[in-house]
């Protein structure tokens, strides 16, 4: 079920899947007046669509946390980079949602982020396209890395 909660692809898959599964009860039970052959072809072309939807997130699934983490290591150096390092080990950013196994995190900061190892919802990602302070937070709670101790 953690897959189809990462993204709102996933949820919109998810919904897809419980509109089949309608119509298939619905074909079954003979409600809908639906052949069996435009039905088939109709479930063929809804499961390839759900593919399609979580596809991106079957892999980030399916990759190890430290391969995820590390196409980032080429940015880390930088000092805004270790400025928003410092900024996730504050203590100050609240986490409403976590998912360890599937590695992702829902933030509250007056807006809700939602955060992957891989991207993140809020305006400084989208922004830059390096991690934020919300993805070193992930990281730092998923044991990948480790935050400075601040003093």
């Amino acid at each position: 079920m953690a897959l189809f909660s990462i993204s709102k692809r996933g949820r919109f898959a998810l919904f897809l899947l419980v509109l089949v599964a309608l119509a298939f009860v619905s074909v079954a039970m003979g409600i809908s007046d639906m052949d069996s052959g435009s039905f088939a072809s109709s479930f063929v072309a809804y499961l390839f669509l759900v593919w399609l939807l979580l596809r991106r997130d079957i892999r980030y699934m399916r990759t190890p946390s430290e391969v995820l983490w590390s196409q980032w290591e080429a940015c880390a150096g930088s000092d805004d980079q270790q400025a928003r390092l410092s900024r996730a080990a504050s203590g100050e950013l609240a986490i409403k949602e976590i998912d360890k196994k599937a590695r992702y995190a829902v933030f509250v900061d007056g807006k809700r982020y939602r955060t992957t190892l891989s991207r993140c919802s809020c305006r400084d990602f989208k922004k830059r396209g390096v991690p934020c302070e919300h993805m070193y937070r992930l990281a730092g709670e998923l044991d990948i890395i480790e935050l400075p101790k601040l003093s």
